[in-house]
């Protein structure tokens, strides 16, 4: 009984500080200035950030206590916070939040986790000590649960056979172990151009480019930052990054975002695409 609860301590030890550390340095909202952001939304989309800043416009809604308001930090640019509880104008606070964008202007914004004067407990620190207390629980329960009683015994002549995976398993599999794929998956596939034949599996947030990007298409009818697609309210948006050369699905263009469907053509400059879901 010593031994297990030595055991016991030692493994909540561990558990916490390595919790503790992937917490820390995982989760941590990272300091940007709101001009950062403004200029390339993609690259902090869906991701926590901390700005500093003076308010200097509110937008209730109807509710009065939630709504949308406006901060500048250093650089001078604004940038729009979304509430459900509502600072007062002429106010400087520290902000987390998780960095959108806004379908009808494709404009980013934020949606705050909290708001401080100073030093403020993150949510995911809270959540942080529930997990904690949660895992304490289970190592408890795992070192001090009774023996299996030898009616749970299965011999091994009677237990369920197992078989090596093929490589044609692990091919569908594979690209899920690689990247970080959404509940839905779906694929690009390059029908012409340098990368005829690749297919590239969706993430959350895509860049597609000319040399840049998530996916690079090597042509040079395609724009440095041509297009980006999106993983939201589980189905996938295409947006058109390029000024200069639209982005078109099935031959017509698209005009701000729009929602793919599965087995769509898109076209960039002169490469085609086809759009499939997995």
């Amino acid at each position: 009984m010593v031994t297990k609860r030595f055991i016991s301590i030692n493994l909540v030890g561990l558990a916490f500080f390595v919790l503790f550390g992937f917490l820390s340095h995982g989760f941590a909202a990272q300091e940007v200035m709101i001009n950062e952001i403004i200029q390339n939304p993609s690259k902090y989309y869906n991701l926590p950030v901390e700005i500093k800043g003076v308010v200097v416009n509110v937008t209730p809604s109807q509710q009065l206590r939630s709504g949308f308001y406006t901060v500048r930090d250093e650089s001078e640019a604004t940038i729009e916070v979304k509430t459900n509880n509502l600072p007062g104008p002429g106010r400087t606070f520290t902000i987390e939040g998780i960095v959108t964008m806004k379908a009808e202007t494709q404009t980013p914004y934020l949606k705050e986790m909290s708001r401080s004067r100073g030093s403020s407990l993150p949510y995911y620190v809270i959540g942080a000590a529930v997990v904690v207390l949660i895992l304490i629980v289970i190592l408890v329960y795992l070192l001090f649960k009774p023996a299996r009683r030898e009616s749970d015994y299965v011999p091994d002549d009677m237990r369920e056979p197992t078989r090596p995976v093929t490589p044609e398993e692990m091919k569908r599999v594979g690209p899920e172990k690689t990247i970080e794929v959404p509940s839905i998956p779906a694929q690009l596939e390059v029908l012409n151009g340098p990368k005829k034949g690749e297919k590239y599996i969706l993430k959350r947030g895509n860049i597609i480019g000319r040399d840049d990007g998530d996916l690079t298409l090597g042509d040079p009818t395609v724009s440095a930052e041509h297009a980006q697609i999106v993983f939201m309210e589980k189905k996938y948006f295409l947006v058109n990054k390029s000024l200069t050369n639209p982005t078109k699905i099935n031959k017509e263009s698209v005009k701000g975002e729009q929602e793919l469907k599965d087995n769509d053509e898109i076209i960039m400059g002169a490469i085609r695409l086809k759009y499939n879901l997995l």
